[in-house]
């Protein structure tokens, strides 16, 4: 079952049209057809100005729609893979509750191109996944991933054209490319996807003209904009979002808060990073969630990122937001990622006590505040 089938299934109008009493076959009949056949959705019209083009997911009844975002996932060589059956098992539920499910690809699904390093030298990291490890992202649940960070172009262009098609063929919406927009829509909400890193094959989140750009564009063709960015130093060393630039390995690495505020501003809804490889805080700026690194999430193999300590530490961050844009409520799932490289449940709950620390330390009045459930809340103030 694809995830657009059972996403509709989840979004409630197939259990109602079975429970009406009169005519119980002709609704239930009527339910598979609208189930098998997503593409009557799409027939909801559009304003002329809009992409004709956008992906269609379910129905969103409630005026509400539910984003949920993971951090790096990072694909690995087939020589280095690790066994990657059911790879998201402990974790799939929670993958597919939100309406639109959005990752960080930290890597390619290609080894076409000119790799950008020669692998046998030390400090070489290049990450290519297979299409199997690519199978278990789609049946899991996720619906977009993006190429907004700094492995995209680990095989040049021809490797990140030749990922973009891949991601595609499996009905899943890649984004992050410096020269289009990602458009998603559920129900009647259309969604626009903007990526934004430090790298020139994506829009600049240094010098941001192109990114202010690409959220004027998306802000006339969609309901809800949302931005997801790769940016900050890398490690242990950098949990906390600086109120100033960032530098690492001697690149500029963006002034984060300056970034997404700035873009909220310009008209985006929700502002998504990841790049630091841990956890960092989060904040709410006019209404608008920012977080600025959901760090980790997955790794297919060795030769990819480290597990260790608080790099091991994750989260999968659902956000429901109302139409307008605003932020409605939240939760933050803890994570623990194995040796393995898989997502598991994390019963001591770490990351909710590491994001809630982290969000009253940098950001203060208008840090969120999180709950031993994983709660979401706005400051009072």
């Amino acid at each position: 079952m694809n995830n657009e089938i059972q996403k509709i299934i989840r979004s409630g109008f197939f259990v109602v049209l079975v429970l009406i009493s009169g005519f119980f076959m002709s609704h239930v009949a009527l339910a598979l057809k609208v189930a098998l056949e997503p593409e009557q959705v799409a027939s909801v019209a559009l304003s002329q100005n809009r992409p004709q083009d956008e992906m269609v997911l379910g129905e969103n009844s409630l005026g509400k729609i539910t984003i949920g975002f993971v951090g790096d996932i990072a694909p690995a060589h087939r020589e280095n893979e690790f066994e990657i059956k059911n790879f998201f098992a402990h974790v799939e539920t929670h993958l597919q509750a939100p309406d639109i499910m959005v990752g960080n690809l930290e890597g390619t699904f290609s080894m076409m191109g000119t790799p950008k390093c020669d692998e046998s030298i030390s400090g070489c990291y290049l990450f290519s996944g297979t299409q199997e490890f690519l199978d278990e992202i789609t049946n899991s649940g996720f619906d977009v991933l993006s190429l907004a960070n700094n492995h995209a172009y680990d095989y040049g262009k021809e490797g990140f054209d030749e990922t973009k098609r891949v991601i595609a063929q499996n009905g899943l919406l890649a984004v992050g490319d410096k020269d289009s927009i990602g458009y998603k829509r559920f129900g009647d909400t259309m969604v626009a996807f903007v990526g934004a890193t430090s790298y020139y094959w994506s829009p600049s989140l240094i010098e941001i003209d192109s990114l202010i750009a690409q959220i004027h564009e998306a802000r006339e063709n969609a309901d809800i904009v949302i931005v997801v960015f790769h940016g900050g130093g890398e490690g242990r060393d950098f949990t906390h979002t600086p109120n100033e630039t960032e530098w690492y390995m001697g690149e500029n690495r963006g002034d984060l808060r300056m970034m997404a505020r700035r873009s909220i501003d310009e008209g985006a809804d929700l502002i998504l990073g990841s790049g630091p490889h841990v956890l960092r805080g989060m904040e709410v700026y006019k209404q608008r969630l920012i977080a600025y690194s959901l760090g980790n999430f997955a790794f297919s193999g060795t030769k990819t990122i480290s597990q260790k300590d608080i790099l091991g530490i994750s989260a999968i961050l659902n956000v429901e937001l109302l139409k307008n844009g605003e932020f409605d409520s939240g939760t933050l799932v803890p994570i623990q990622i194995t040796s393995q490289g898989m997502p598991m449940l994390d019963p001591e709950k770490t990351a909710l006590k590491m994001v809630q620390t982290l969000s009253q330390e940098d950001f203060t009045y208008t840090g969120v505040h999180i709950d031993e459930n994983g709660g979401i809340f706005i400051p009072a103030n």
